[in-house]
């Protein structure tokens, strides 16, 4: 297949690609506001307003000490501390946000709990995702993943370089097979598979996909939304057990997290379907080491069918004026193209070392990326150091 990107696209030309969507100053005036209590409705307009600045998540936490509520958010990988309650309004403040996300009662559980908010916004309900965790001496913290907003971003804005774009391409030609998106929490690694989604849409006859939450409407695509705190009958596994029926042509499974839901994904392939999901991996072999490693299977049957893995890290770019350093990220790539000499090596249980030097050969990598957006001017050696692992 061929995919939609430029052909003499410059690393300088795409400079601005994964810039904040919110305009210079927004997450500024909107932390400035929740910190003097201009916004003060944690259960909607403060959400709302974080997640249309940009910031990827909000943590609550009650303190164990002084029992006081610290607000705190994530934005361009910064920590940014927002607002804190006394103990007089924490709780209530606290309490209002955990029913509303249905988290349960600060004593109904000791384990970890998972729900979701909905964030009405232009006519459409996202889902802010959230997990509740219990510390010590009647401490608690909520976390709230908070969706992106707006439209779903094609693939050309994701800024995949000439070479990652056509080995992207020849995995996805056949039209049976397992393609992953990996990367660790926060690298988009969901709106990365989105992107090829709709750049695929039109090629497919019925494409489905099980997402936890579903973040974003894609047309064309039947979207079946993951509920396990109904229990196993409504998570990943149960409803890939149950879609063969459905006859999908390309199937997009949100995320590989567990055993039955990578032998699954292994079963559908080798049946003749297309699947595209997500892996938390640090890399192309990390992600193939713990698909194997989750399904508890020999790599031989799980490996066989897959295509291979985009891997996707978000890098900070450097302001151009300010007095910070950064200002905006952007993605880079680098994409491992499963091969027989790779598979033979995961049967022997070779090293990560010799993996990844027998990856290299079929593979393109992230310091490659980096280095033309550091010739470029538009990132710098620390950003890289910080993907890479290495001076």
């Amino acid at each position: 297949m061929t995919l939609t990107y430029p052909s003499t696209t410059s690393v300088a030309s795409l400079d601005a690609e994964t810039a904040p969507s919110a305009e210079p100053g927004t997450f500024a005036d909107v932390a400035n506001k929740i910190g003097t209590g201009e916004i003060a409705d944690w259960k909607h307009g403060a959400l709302v307003a974080l997640a249309r600045a940009g910031a990827s998540d909000v943590h609550m936490v009650i303190d164990s000490v002084t029992k006081s509520l610290r607000i705190y958010t994530k934005f361009e990988r910064e920590r940014h501390d927002l607002v804190e309650y006394g103990p007089d309004e924490a709780r209530t403040i606290f309490n209002a946000v955990k029913a509303h996300a249905r988290l349960g009662s600060q004593h109904q559980a000791s384990e970890p709990a998972d729900g979701r908010i909905m964030l009405p916004v232009d006519g459409y309900n996202y889902r802010a995702r959230a997990v509740r965790f219990l510390l010590v001496d009647d401490g608690e913290k909520v976390v709230l993943r908070l969706p992106q907003l707006g439209r779903a971003r094609p693939l050309v804005e994701f800024g995949l370089t000439d070479e990652n774009s056509r080995a992207l391409g020849r995995m996805l030609t056949r039209r049976s097979g397992i393609v992953f998106a990996a990367g660790p929490t926060n690298e988009g690694k969901s709106s990365l598979l989105r992107a090829i989604v709709m750049e695929l849409r039109r090629e497919f006859g019925t494409i489905m996909s099980i997402e936890d939450p579903v973040e974003q409407l894609i047309d064309g695509v039947e979207q079946i939304e993951v509920n396990e705190t109904n229990g196993a009958q409504a998570g990943y596994a149960a409803i890939l057990e149950k879609i063969v029926r459905a006859d999908p042509d390309l199937l997009i499974i949100g995320e590989v997290r567990d055993r039955d839901t990578a032998r699954l994904a292994a079963q559908l392939a080798d049946m003749g379907k297309l699947v595209l999901s997500t892996i938390h991996a640090t890399d192309g072999v990390a992600a193939l080491r713990r698909f194997v490693k989750l399904a508890e299977a020999e790599p031989l049957s799980m490996l066989d069918g897959v295509r291979g893995v985009v891997s996707q890290r978000l890098v900070r770019t450097l302001a151009r004026t300010g007095e910070n350093r950064y200002a905006g990220m952007r993605s880079v790539h680098e994409i491992l193209t499963k091969t027989d000499d790779f598979i033979d090596a995961m049967i022997e249980g070779r090293s990560s070392t010799q993996l990844h030097a027998i990856a290299d050969a079929n593979s393109t990598r992230f310091s490659t990326n980096l280095d033309a957006l550091i010739a470029a001017g538009i990132t710098d050696r620390a950003e890289a150091i910080r993907i890479l692992g290495q001076e």
